[in-house]
């Protein structure tokens, strides 16, 4: 548990240093956001990121900023076309269910002007926020709309995660690897292997999906560099086993 509670510390500290309603602080977010989509997940973004004057004045008028996407590979292999959406929110701002609804509204109306036929479960919408806005998100999502909806925290983003001192390199198994593997015997499961929930800050940044394999690698000046590997899970799903808990990694353990 140690493990996982050093980056939940690291990201703690990261946002007491700075006051987390400033446009400072929500700048910092989402450079960090673009470096996520663009270097770690490999995304195709629309466009280059917002100077700071730029990102200032649309942050003020408009409550959030908005940043496109395109994921044509996952994990070193091709998937189909997601069209991702990451809406970078003002946490702030008092009727946030209200422009919630409309930023999705929004999405969904250029969709369908743009012509771009996309198949069930290809849009994709992360709204990024100081505070916790599953509760939003929920009533959007009981009106059963075409897509599917996450929510990251400021904290994820605050700083570049996989490059701090603390952090170890976190890569999503290719299934040239995973083959191998599995001829050599090895079980990667759940209830085979260790865990780790989808909401793990390392796994948001790499985008690691439950059913993913996490090759986990770790240098130490005792025992040189060693790997691991990861099951990727949903948190609370009901398909995780009666491990012991001490196989979890959870982000949010204090």
């Amino acid at each position: 548990m140690k493990y996982s509670t050093e980056y939940s510390i690291v990201l703690d500290i990261a946002m007491a240093s700075l006051v987390p309603s400033s446009l400072s602080a929500a700048y910092i977010v989402y450079e960090n956001l673009h470096k996520c989509m663009t270097e770690y997940r490999r995304y195709d973004v629309a466009a280059a990121p917002l100077g700071v004057d730029a990102f200032e004045k649309r942050f003020q008028y408009d409550r959030y900023v908005r940043i496109d996407a395109k994921a044509t590979m996952h994990g070193g292999k091709p998937i189909e076309t997601k069209y991702i959406s990451v809406m970078l929110i003002d946490s702030s701002f008092k009727a946030l269910q209200d422009i919630t609804a409309l930023i999705f509204s929004q999405i969904l109306k250029a969709d369908k002007r743009s012509g771009v036929q996309m198949p069930a479960g290809s849009r994709v919408v992360i709204f990024v926020s100081r505070d916790d806005m599953r509760p939003q998100l929920a009533k959007i999502e009981l009106k059963n709309l075409p897509c599917k909806l996450y929510n990251y925290r400021y904290r994820h983003f605050i700083i570049e995660l996989p490059r701090h001192i603390l952090s170890s390199r976190h890569e999503i198994v290719g299934d040239a690897e995973l083959e191998l593997l599995r001829k050599n015997h090895v079980e990667l499961a759940v209830g085979s292997c260790k865990l780790i929930f989808d909401d793990d800050p390392q796994c948001i940044w790499i985008g690691g999906m439950p059913g993913d394999v996490i090759r986990i690698t770790r240098l130490s000046n005792n025992t040189g560099e060693s790997i691991d590997y990861r099951y990727v899970v949903r948190r609370g799903a009901a398909n995780l086993p009666a491990a012991p808990i001490e196989s979890v990694e959870d982000p949010e353990a204090a």
